[in-house]
């Protein structure tokens, strides 16, 4: 009696999960695309993919170069009347060039092989134990009649996001992966994080336009970080000059590191030049995906969501410092997302109000930009006056099953990758 009285209250109350399922198949309108959007999109996208050409190309051309001076312009024609004196002179005017490019090449070469930083740490999700939130993401693919993601995958970073798995392969596949982060979950209620998800999947909406910002991200993410973000072999030069006390030994390693720092100059040269192309085009996308946000979660969420997440990112940065500060004393917090989640809730007026005060002064797009300004972003959601298909304001975590103990579980993973020593004994309350 008391399971058939629960299966009718379920029925009479369903959680946000349930709600989300009952969203229509193709209910979602696409935007109209113009014929001059798209020839843009594909013209960026392979001028984009020309600037690693002009890079390999730079490679082969003085490769060329170094087989045409040993081979057509040698000095082997002159060198025969020369003084026997000369012939030091003679010797190093043949190495050094073949030295000067050896090195030039290699170093060129070097962003393919130096070891890259690795991915932020994810978990996928234990489909079986999270059905309702599978189908309910489901549910949300088929309204937008688009392919629902093959992962879902969860993170404790303040974040989502959508994906091609295993990067070129599923451009190919189509195969993409959902990564949602936990302190998003704690923070937003079920609107706002449908309407986030909603966003993140706009993207793929356009499945060619989408397919054209991988490539364009792709090669952008690759050349700003080989531009901007030190690798493995920067930091070994340098920590070998930092803990070398005499000059000699200091000398080949800085020269190294002086020559890095050209083939850097030369990267970032490339990497201005396809983020100027592309920046306009990645601009124009996210203000489509926020239709998606908007006729999901209504026009007028878009800016509750913008001050919320701006909210989680200032409790989430916080919260680390805090755990940071525990972990001095041997302890850790035993739910990152739920500590996240409660210096949310303790942010006072002033606090807000600081938040709010950045949120609407973010009203210019920078140079810089691969994201529209906030302010407008809101405004262009504004305007399309969507009352919204999923109006449930209850709390995000009702879309999971037992969000609390999936949280946990997920902060217990992080620590043990992240090689802490983790036992019960050195949990503390996210409360405390």
């Amino acid at each position: 009696v008391s399971t058939t009285m629960a299966g009718a209250a379920s029925a009479a109350d369903p959680g946000p999960a349930r709600l989300l399922q009952a969203l229509a198949p193709n209910s979602i309108r696409r935007p109209r695309i113009s014929p001059v959007y798209l020839v843009s999109l594909w013209l960026v996208t392979a001028l984009c993919l020309l600037v690693p050409l002009i890079y390999f190309g730079l490679i082969a051309g003085i490769v060329w170069l170094e087989y045409l001076f040993y081979t057509e312009w040698g000095l082997s024609d002159w060198a025969g009347h020369m003084p026997a004196k000369a012939t030091i002179l003679v010797f190093l005017l043949y190495l050094v060039p073949g030295i000067f490019g050896g090195v030039l090449v290699l170093f060129l070469l070097k962003p393919l092989f130096a070891p890259r930083s690795p991915p932020p740490v994810t978990y996928p999700i234990d489909a079986a134990k999270e059905s309702e939130f599978v189908a309910a993401v489901r549910a949300l693919c088929k309204a937008m009649n688009i392919r629902p993601p093959a992962q879902i995958r969860l993170s404790n970073d303040v974040n989502a996001s959508v994906h091609f798995e295993r990067g070129l392969l599923g451009l190919f596949t189509g195969r993409k992966v959902l990564t949602i982060g936990l302190p998003i979950v704690a923070g937003l209620n079920a609107r706002q994080l449908v309407g986030v998800l909603a966003h993140e999947f706009g993207h793929f909406a356009q499945s060619g336009g989408m397919r054209c910002s991988f490539l364009i991200n792709t090669v952008n993410r690759w050349l700003h970080s080989r531009a901007y973000v030190e690798d493995a072999w920067d930091r070994i030069l340098r920590e070998t000059i930092e803990e070398e006390e005499e000059f000699l030994p200091k000398v080949l390693p800085s020269l190294l590191l002086a020559c890095l720092s050209c083939t850097r100059l030369l990267m970032r040269g490339l990497f201005v030049l396809s983020f100027r192309m592309s920046r306009r085009l990645s601009q124009q996308m996210e203000f489509d995906a926020d239709r998606y946000g908007a006729t999901v979660a209504g026009s007028d969420t878009i800016r509750e969501i913008s001050l919320r997440v701006r909210g989680l990112i200032v409790a989430w940065h916080q919260s680390r410092m805090k755990n940071a500060a525990a972990w001095q004393e041997g302890r850790l917090v035993d739910d990152l997302a739920d500590a996240v989640r409660l210096r949310l809730q303790s942010f006072d007026a002033r606090e807000w109000d600081g938040i709010a005060l950045e949120l609407q002064g973010a009203h210019t797009t920078e140079y810089w930009d691969t994201h529209p300004a906030d302010q407008e972003r809101i405004e262009n959601a504004e305007r399309l006056r969507a009352p919204g298909l999923f109006p449930d304001d209850r709390p995000a975590a009702g879309l999971f099953s037992d969000f609390g103990v999936l949280s946990r579980r997920i902060t217990m993973l992080y620590y043990k990758d992240a090689q802490f020593p983790v036992s019960p004994s050195r949990m503390i309350d996210a409360q405390k």
